[in-house]
């Protein structure tokens, strides 16, 4: 459906495709590498509109294709300005809702000269985030980010090389805890065709650096101050929330404030699962993975061949409180709380179903997949315990992993895979007829690819 969705947007742009688009669809790029993978064009007296899918593969060793569209304004070498529309798969049935349209919801990056040098901008309803960067050349082919602010900001520089029968770009962001690339080369014969100078162009990779920059830095910023996760970014301050408690006139994306958006302490039991006074039809629970904003959503990484890691957040859909304080099952452990493990990009059975876990049959002895209980402690650093408290309508819990075992010793096959995602698997929390949307995944624009 998103990408029936993503096709139509691009759609409206009712371009014909270029000759030459070389890159063969089965390549993934190096890690910290991108390229574009097919581009479309269609050419007005005032304006240059190209879309296309970008492709990427992150800093984590995580690849992913993504649509765009460039919008260029301006005469050459003096007031040129780019607009890139990235489309995030999630962002396009969030919009909808929303009733935005994805150009207006979707990320948006803004290129243009200044009297300094160049200036960034990125605003996004999807990301909830809006912030600048402005660029100095202090030496030549080489653009650094001016922080004149009072905040702490993260470092952006722009490198532009000449290789053989073209240029190479490369973005670079740095924060204190990690540092962002995308290095992506334009070939001159490109470039002419397409009419575009090497810095124009660089706003491809940009898109990528910045995405993986929303995705991680602000993971558990965006939890509520009271959410025993919390963790802060320092550059909350600089980089601004658009949407205020998560909802933008009347669509409600799922509560970032602190009151919990509704519900009432559940002092009787009736919304703990397992308790006598339990009575789901005065407090649905509905458990699913958060999809906004994109910190939240299922990411994966790649460590090396034989291991990976992932991170997403179960969230509470219900209209009621959910407290997950259940009764233990036997004498030491409780209903599964969410289950993950890895399955073919293209489609196919999981390397590991969670029956052949409940059997003990599982064919990798335990790898490729992790299980999550209700008083299992996290055990990636963050300031989360144990999970036996509440979670009101909208609010999340992280379910993170840094380095699971998945190794070719075991006989897993080779492949591009990508996570799937479920919670309440033994279907023991949800209220009846809550299911439907137990069950995701990174999608298929989102894999990693272990070799053997």
């Amino acid at each position: 459906m998103n990408r029936m969705l993503l096709t139509s947007v691009l759609a409206l742009l009712s371009p014909f495709a270029l000759a030459g688009d070389p890159i063969d669809p089965d390549r993934d790029p190096d890690s910290g590498e991108s390229f574009l993978l097919s581009s479309k064009i269609q050419r007005f007296d005032t304006r240059t509109l190209l879309g296309g899918t970008f492709r990427a593969t992150d800093n984590f060793g995580a690849s992913h294709d993504r649509e765009f569209r460039l919008t260029i304004t301006g005469t050459p070498g003096r007031d040129r300005v780019v607009r890139m529309n990235r489309y995030e798969p999630e962002c396009l049935p969030l919009a909808r809702a929303a009733g935005m349209t994805p150009d207006r919801f979707c990320d948006r990056i803004r290129l243009e000269p200044s009297a300094e040098g160049i200036a960034v901008s990125f605003f996004s309803f999807d990301a909830n985030r809006d912030y600048r960067f402005q660029l100095v050349e202090r030496e030549p082919g080489h653009w650094y980010h001016v922080d004149r602010g009072n905040v702490p900001q993260p470092g952006l520089s722009l490198e532009v090389v000449e290789v053989v029968e073209g240029v190479a770009v490369t973005w670079t962001l740095q924060t204190t805890r990690q540092r962002y690339s995308q290095t992506t080369e334009f070939s001159n014969d490109w470039l002419r065709d397409h009419e575009y100078a090497p810095i124009e162009a660089s706003v491809l990779p940009l898109g990528e650096v910045l995405s993986s920059f929303n995705r991680y830095e602000f993971e558990y910023d965006d939890l509520p101050r009271d959410h025993p996760a919390w963790r802060p970014s320092e550059y909350a301050l600089w980089s601004e929330q658009p949407v205020e408690g998560g909802c933008i006139f009347l669509f409600c994306f799922g509560n970032l404030g602190s009151d919990g958006g509704g519900g009432q302490p559940d002092d009787n039991g009736l919304c703990e699962p397992g308790n006598l006074n339990y009575t789901p039809d005065q407090c649905p629970h509905d458990l699913t993975h958060a999809t906004w904003p994109v910190s939240r959503r299922v990411k994966i990484w790649k460590i090396d061949n034989d291991h990976f890691g992932f991170s997403w957040f179960v969230e509470n859909k219900g209209t009621g409180p959910f407290q997950y304080g259940a009764p233990l099952i036997g004498a030491f452990e409780a209903p599964d709380f969410a289950y993950t493990t890895l399955v073919p990009k293209e489609g196919g059975q999981p390397l590991v179903t969670f029956a052949s876990v409940a059997s003990a049959s599982n064919p990798y002895g335990g790898d490729c997949m992790r299980e999550l209980y209700f008083a299992m402690p996290l055990t990636d650093g963050t300031p989360f315990p144990f999970l036996n408290i509440g979670m009101q309508p909208g609010q999340s819990v992280p379910f993170t992993r840094p380095n699971i075992p998945c190794r070719k010793s075991k006989g897993r096959p080779a492949g591009r895979y990508r996570l799937l995602v479920q919670t309440d698997p033994t279907q023991t929390y949800d209220s009846p007829g809550y299911l439907g949307n137990n069950t995701g995944d990174s999608g298929l624009l989102d894999w990693i690819n272990l070799k053997n």
